[in-house]
């Protein structure tokens, strides 16, 4: 079976964004065509090995020779299943040996870090391993917990409720605009939730995906423990700020790098902009701007393209980003948290990106 090819996707995410999706559509069927001659296979196999069975029983004139097909078959399967997974667990990020300590004091990110995602090492970073707030960064956590738990986000739909409407109203939290009795796909309100930093899309998914908030949010501290994540806890799904809601720059970076392995993922974190199907409310749809790529071009460090991220804001977190750019063929993620202004962690970011991947 094909095992997930690192070099690949970068090549495919150097592409404009049209080209790669008909790059992807043709890898698509090209894979479906190796899994249906690898089947092809094994059953062909199968079956020869049992007429060797059958001829074998025959010659042992009654010796009793018994195999089980079922498993064989689902030991393939299974196989088979653990590889068609988008998602895979990773080791815990490790800090590099020249591992370096950013004092440069143009760089205003009181937090941060470089994760070298090749190795799965932290070569740079400033209080990398101390626990932070995440703000909206959060939302790449909820972002994977959606897609491990929806298959059909194109088609799945949420209709939304004024009772998780009215407090994120109140609590002026960035929102899509949706109101209470619009309906909509998952698909479109992922794209919300990571384009727009939508918390009302983050709330509808939580519902959507676990029945309620408090479940989600299990989900995610879960998912947590899953990739042996020792600082970091969740309290919500969009990224609010309150006691044992927190992380560190290193394993927010893990957490990105967990979730650029799922294609989807790597599709809404590098899309700029975006229209949702219409509801009664608004026919046109919403059209939706990421708030990353209205803040960069990706392209402004030579050498290095910043293919997606998601930025983050709150009175007490203050202005943050997680990023992952490509150089060399090797792909990085960059953290960059507690800015004091919005466009600080941006270009912190790029001076991470400058001044601290390796030359090779």
């Amino acid at each position: 079976m094909d095992e997930y090819n690192l070099e690949e996707e970068i090549r495919l995410a150097k592409l404009s964004v049209e080209k790669r999706e008909r790059v992807i559509s043709a890898i698509r069927r090209k894979r479906a065509r190796q899994l249906r001659r690898q089947k092809f296979l094994l059953f062909f196999i199968l079956g020869i090995i049992m007429v060797g069975i059958g001829f074998i029983a025959i010659r042992g004139k009654g010796n009793e020779v018994s195999v089980s097909t079922n498993d064989a078959i689902e030991d393939e399967v299974s196989v088979e299943t653990e590889e068609e997974k988008e998602f895979k667990t990773i080791p815990y990020a490790t800090i590099a040996s020249d591992y370096k300590e950013v004092a440069d004091e143009d760089i205003d990110s009181a937090y941060g870090a470089i994760l070298d995602v090749t190795n799965n090492q932290i070569i740079a970073g400033r209080l990398a391993d101390t626990v932070m707030e995440p703000a909206s960064m959060t939302k790449v956590m909820t972002l994977i917990v959606v897609l491990e738990n929806i298959d059909d986000y194109e088609n799945t739909t949420y209709t939304f409720d004024n009772a998780i409407i009215a407090p994120l109203v109140k609590e002026g939290a960035s929102r899509v605009g949706y109101e209470g009795g619009e309906t909509a796909t998952i698909k479109d309100m992922l794209y919300g939730l990571i384009l727009y930093s939508g918390a009302d899309c983050a709330e509808g998914l939580a519902i959507a995906t676990a029945g309620s908030t408090d479940k989600f949010v299990e989900m995610m501290n879960d998912k947590a423990k899953e990739l042996g994540l020792t600082h970091t806890h969740f309290m919500n799904t969009w990224g609010n700020s309150e006691a044992n809601h927190y992380t560190t720059c290193q394993e927010m970076a893990m957490i990105m790098e967990y979730a650029i392995q799922n294609e989807t993922a790597r599709t809404i974190l590098a899309t700029e902009n975006y229209t949702t199907a219409g509801t009664n409310r608004t026919p046109q749809g919403y059209n939706i701007r990421s708030t990353m790529w209205t803040r960069m071009y990706g392209t402004e460090v030579p050498g290095v393209k910043i293919l997606g991220g998601k930025t983050g804001y709150t009175d007490t977190a203050r202005n943050c980003l997680v990023s992952y750019a490509t150089k060399n063929d090797h792909i990085y993620i960059c953290v960059t948290a507690y800015g004091s202004g919005r466009y600080k962690p941006i270009f912190d970011c790029f001076k991470y990106y400058e001044r601290y991947l390796p030359n090779a």
